[in-house]
């Protein structure tokens, strides 16, 4: 949970719980889920870059290409994307809302990668779960029996599919992500990786 929230609450959820509830009460189509803990493995830190001159700042050090494409730092860019204005739309959101930040996590990026780069995600389980809309628990995920062990109603559950962890070796994982991450906010992967 987050403070300011209920405890349970997972921050998606908790943005619209009701929609959340229907997708998990009526959807006919399979349910995804990458939690915050994976996405919390994916962290980009501004300062990474900062410390090392550009031409020692290398894909082995996490975030660092990362961080030097979405500054616009990395040489021919935007020039290089075959779709600048998407490219140009990130590195703005990202300089508005993650640079800024002492640290930042790929969340809902990482989320999204798992559509397109599903080897690099572990751990596949299913479990059922439900939205509680409850105003003490709005945004709780709960597992089956959870809500009904706190004296709430039987939810309606839905099997969902859990990715746990990224793929080993971590390291490496993340360095993947970075790339593809960094190279999808150009379209096409970067010529230089």
């Amino acid at each position: 949970g987050y403070s300011g929230m209920n405890h349970y609450a997972e921050w998606n959820v908790y943005g619209d719980a009701f929609a959340a509830q229907y997708v998990l009460s009526s959807a006919p189509y399979p349910v995804y889920l990458v939690p915050l803990d994976v996405c919390d493995k994916i962290p980009v830190y501004r300062t990474e870059c900062a410390a090392y001159p550009d031409d020692t700042c290398t894909a082995d050090m996490l975030s660092c290409n990362f961080i030097k494409i979405m500054n616009r730092s990395m040489p021919g860019l935007p020039q290089t994307c075959p779709q600048p204005l998407i490219y140009q739309a990130l590195a703005e959101a990202y300089e508005k809302f993650a640079a800024p930040a002492p640290f930042y996590r790929l969340w809902d990026s990482a989320a999204t990668a798992y559509v397109l780069k599903p080897e690099l995600f572990l751990d596949e389980g299913v479990t059922k779960l439900a939205t509680i809309t409850d105003w003490t628990n709005e945004g709780w995920l709960a597992q089956l029996g959870e809500a009904e062990a706190k004296g709430l109603n039987t939810p309606p559950y839905k099997s969902v599919t859990v990715f746990f962890n990224l793929a080993a070796p971590l390291q490496d994982t993340r360095n993947k992500l970075y790339e593809f991450l960094a190279t999808a906010a150009c379209g096409s992967p970067y010529p230089h990786w």
